[in-house]
């Protein structure tokens, strides 16, 4: 008697969007000291460049070149 294989069905994986890591806070602290360097090292917006390095970092596109 032959011993049936069974197949186990898997989920397919989403393989249209590569998973995007979140920026570490050195990339975010280079790209927001470029973005103070660009401005001329404006005082009192630290926090407003920070959120806008992050959030630039974040919309960057991915290797495949797609938005996130």
């Amino acid at each position: 008697m032959k011993a049936s294989k069974k197949r186990h069905k898997t989920a397919p994986q989403d393989v249209t969007k590569p998973a995007q890591a979140e920026p570490t806070q050195d990339e975010i602290a280079r790209c927001a000291y470029l973005l103070w360097e660009q401005r001329g090292f404006p005082q009192n917006q630290d926090l407003e460049i920070w959120f806008h390095a992050e959030a630039q970092l974040r919309q960057a596109p991915t290797a495949t070149g797609e938005q996130a």
